[in-house]
């Protein structure tokens, strides 16, 4: 559980033995969420404390998570963490850093104030009644970083195995704790500059209507496959929406492969060169990143205000916006 009570905090809880196991909250937080454990004396908790600006959460496996920061130039923390807590132990934090991995260096005066992260849920079992599911290393995290406040809005995409390789079978710090983006992210990413929003509106009736996000209805990421928000063409009378999935799962191609992988035509396009996003007043150097991935597009008349994708289909979403009309009576002294 990721929450928000004076600042971020974790807490991962162990449903077979009913022992929380991760406990990361920031030291400003006065309220215990924790539940009670009888005849235990309160403890001091000083190991547990959340890194600087953390935003947001991810499990990349049942014994790992990671953590993103927005301070310094943005870094994504991860961790590993056991499955049961010391017998006789203070803490039920279990955590152990395993290696810090730092964003583009910025120049100076920028800073990220936005660094969310989305991936496909985590589940013990594939779905029943199906030959074949996605492996839990073979899927794609989704951040999203924004600079400034009406700054430029990026989306950088790494998979997760990678993260997952990081980490060693014991669970130990590497020999370099720290990763600079230059040793990670030019080959292990893409970094891409996006003004689309992933994100959902839904509309609530109340006295009167209210749009609301609903960040738990997220599911535009489906083991390697991102479905992008729509983009709408400018050209009038046209005014055709494009819907694009991005699939990170390239592999070589094989050479007696009757489909092709690289189809303009039929709106599929390999994208194996590095892309380029120019340092401008932002970056100290211009951003470079050569994570292969498919890209298939469709256009059409469809209005929707975005999309969402599982293993077999992907769901169109509308927002209806309603008016509400208040008849108030008085009468007259």
């Amino acid at each position: 559980m990721f929450f928000w009570v004076h600042g971020p905090g974790l807490i991962v809880w162990n449903w077979h033995t009913a022992e929380v196991v991760v406990v990361r909250r920031t030291r400003s937080s006065a309220i215990n969420v924790l539940p009670h454990r009888a005849h235990a004396p309160p403890q001091k908790r000083t190991s547990d404390a959340m890194p600087s600006h953390t935003w947001d959460f991810s499990f990349l496996s049942s014994r790992a998570y990671m953590l993103t920061t927005t301070a310094g130039p943005g870094m994504i923390e991860l961790y590993s963490f056991r499955g049961r807590p010391d017998a006789g132990a203070a803490e039920e934090d279990t955590s152990t850093p395993v290696v810090t991995m730092l964003l583009p260096p910025l120049r100076v005066g920028h800073e990220p104030h936005h660094f969310a992260t989305h991936s496909g849920p985590f589940v013990r079992y594939q779905t029943r009644g199906r030959a074949f599911g996605t492996a839990r290393e073979s899927r794609v995290h989704l951040m999203s970083i924004h600079y400034g406040e009406r700054g430029p809005r990026f989306h950088l995409f790494v998979l997760n195995e990678f993260l997952l390789a990081l980490h060693t079978s014991a669970g130990q710090l590497l020999s370099a704790p720290v990763l600079e983006w230059k040793d990670w992210g030019p080959t292990h990413t893409r970094f891409l500059e996006h003004s689309v929003n992933f994100q959902w509106l839904r509309c609530v009736r109340f006295p009167e209507v209210v749009c609301v996000s609903a960040d738990a209805w997220r599911r535009y990421v489906h083991g390697s496959r991102v479905v992008l928000p729509p983009f709408v063409s400018a050209t009038w009378p046209l005014l055709e929406s494009t819907l694009c999935v991005l699939d990170f799962n390239v592999h070589p191609k094989r050479a007696d492969d009757p489909v092709p992988l690289h189809d303009p035509a039929k709106g599929c396009q390999l994208i194996t060169e590095p892309s380029r996003v120019p340092a401008t007043t932002v970056f100290e150097e211009d951003v470079v990143t050569s994570l292969p991935y498919l890209a298939s597009t469709r256009s059409g008349k469809f209005h929707y205000s975005g999309f969402m994708i599982d293993d077999e289909r992907i769901i169109g979403m509308k927002v209806c916006i309603w008016r509400v009309l208040h008849l108030v009576t008085s009468s007259a002294c």
